[in-house]
Order: C-alpha cells, then structure tokens, then sequence
C-alpha cells in the first residue's frame, strides 16, 4: 500500500449521533456524489468526538486475531466529550503497551504518542473550516490531507518530500461509503444492510475492505466526520475474473442496537489459490 510510517496510529471504527433512538450516523437523504472539498485548515472550530457519537462515546474497542491475539484500547475524555487518552494493549504472541496523550489549543490538536511509557512523537492536527481533520503531520514532514463533502470524508491525500502524493478516496450515496480504495488501485465496492448504524461504528480495513493503515484512530477522535447510516453487509474488490476479494460481515448488537461484535469474512481467490480469513471485532460501551 502506501510507504507511509504510519503504523502507531491504530484502530477500527465506531459510534453515533443518538443515545436511545435507533437513528443512524449518516443522512438518509444525501444523496449528492459531487464532493464539496471543504479541506481549508484554520479556523475551524473542533467538537470533539460527541459531534460525531452523541452520548454514545465507547469505553474501548478491540480486535481478535488468529483467535489469539487480542487488541484493546481504552478512551478517556473530559467533560465536553472531547478525547484526552488512549491506552493500547497487545494481548498474545507480540505484546505491547501504547498511549497517545491529546491536547487541544484553539484550531490544533497535538497528540503525543507514547510505547511502553517512553515519548516518541508528536503528531499535529490542524482542523479545518468544517471543524474536522484538514491536516496531519508527522516529524519526518509526512502530511496527511483531508478532504470532505459536508460530514463526509471523501478523501485522504499523503504528500512526502520527493514522492508523489497517494490518495485514497470515499465515495458516498444515501450516506453511506458505495465505493473506495486508493487512486490508481482496484477499488471496492460496499453494499448494506437495512440496520441502522446505530453505534456509527467504522471498521475501514475488513468491515469495508478498504485500506485505512492506521488512521482510523482518529475517527475514534471525532476528527474525520460522520460514520456511515447502515451497517455494511458485504463488499467486493474485483480485479479480474480470477483475481478478487470478496467480504461479508456478522453482527451482533445490544439492546440498544448498537454494535458489539463484528465478525468479518474475507475470500481472497488468486487465479488456482484460495483462501479464507476470519477477523473478530469488539466495542464496550
């Protein structure tokens, strides 16, 4: 994919707008394809993550790999709903302990990443006029770009000294992702359920099969807009008659119909070859 070091920032997706009404993340009647591209930085005004989950902000998230491995990270926020910690933990074969400390001053967010208690980083954030991530930028001057058709991100564009910029793009209809993947790749397509995406839930690499790296840990933040209005039942990527990738996802909600489990599917066929891979996913509330 990308050539970007990107890979301390982690995650999957969640939550939404409500807090005991079944309605979605997402409008039903925006239909409008065209981006909008409102990605100037500066003088927005950050929300924090109850813009985009309501009073619905997950306590942790998690992931379960080869029935092994098991990945939890733990939210902290203030009062206004805004996100100050995240603490990760590897649980199996690879351990590890990770903490991203948040701090907020006016149209800027500095998050300072932290492995096994000992500073590595800091990554800048730069909100732009409709409130969420226009920009984010590491110590090496890789810069992430983001573009949006209202709530909407539709794309994300990495820009590095002496290579040409990459981006991935999002396009929506009746609020939800139809279509994505990275410019000048086969891209995927996404179909859905009738469920309501009542927990705004966001599993980008395996709920949609579109490749996020590890940036969707700013949607945990509230950063990078709303999620979509149904949950997502299956998805294609087709490069030929032989070569593809096929997803289908299992959930499971809690009473109030938010998601709690994922179990996510994925058929890869590579000409004679095929195989199958199972993924678990999990939010506490």
């Amino acid at each position: 994919m990308t050539k970007m070091n990107w890979k301390m920032l982690l995650g999957i997706a969640l939550l939404s707008m409500i807090t005991f009404t079944f309605t979605a993340c997402g409008d039903d009647d925006d239909d409008d394809n065209q981006p909008a591209n409102t990605n100037g930085a500066g003088d927005g005004t950050f929300q924090g993550a109850k813009r985009v989950f309501g009073e619905n902000l997950p306590k942790a998230y998690g992931c379960l790999e080869n029935g092994k491995d098991y990945k939890r990270f733990t939210m902290t926020y203030d009062a206004n709903g805004f996100v100050t910690k995240v603490h990760g933990e590897r649980y199996g074969s690879d351990g590890y302990q990770k903490d991203w400390l948040l701090s907020y001053s006016g149209s800027t967010c500095t998050i300072a990443y932290y492995k096994k208690g000992e500073f590595k980083y800091n990554v800048v954030v730069t909100f732009g006029g409709n409130g969420y991530m226009a920009e984010a930028k590491q110590p090496d001057s890789e810069t992430l770009s983001c573009a949006y058709d209202g709530d909407y991100l539709t794309s994300i564009t990495v820009s590095e000294p002496g290579d040409e910029d990459e981006k991935l793009n999002f396009a929506w209809q009746g609020g939800n992702i139809v279509q994505g993947g990275w410019q000048g790749s086969t891209l995927t397509s996404i179909s859905y359920s009738s469920t309501p995406n009542v927990g705004c839930v966001m599993e980008y690499d395996d709920g949609l099969n579109i490749d996020m790296d590890d940036w969707n840990l700013f949607y945990y933040m509230g950063m990078l807009g709303k999620g979509t209005t149904h949950l997502p039942q299956a998805n294609t990527k087709q490069k030929s008659s032989t070569n593809y990738t096929t997803g289908t996802n299992q959930w499971t909600l809690d009473g109030k119909g938010r998601a709690v489990k994922l179990i996510a599917t994925k058929k890869r066929v590579e000409n004679s070859y095929e195989s199958t891979e199972t993924k678990e996913y999990y939010w506490e509330w």
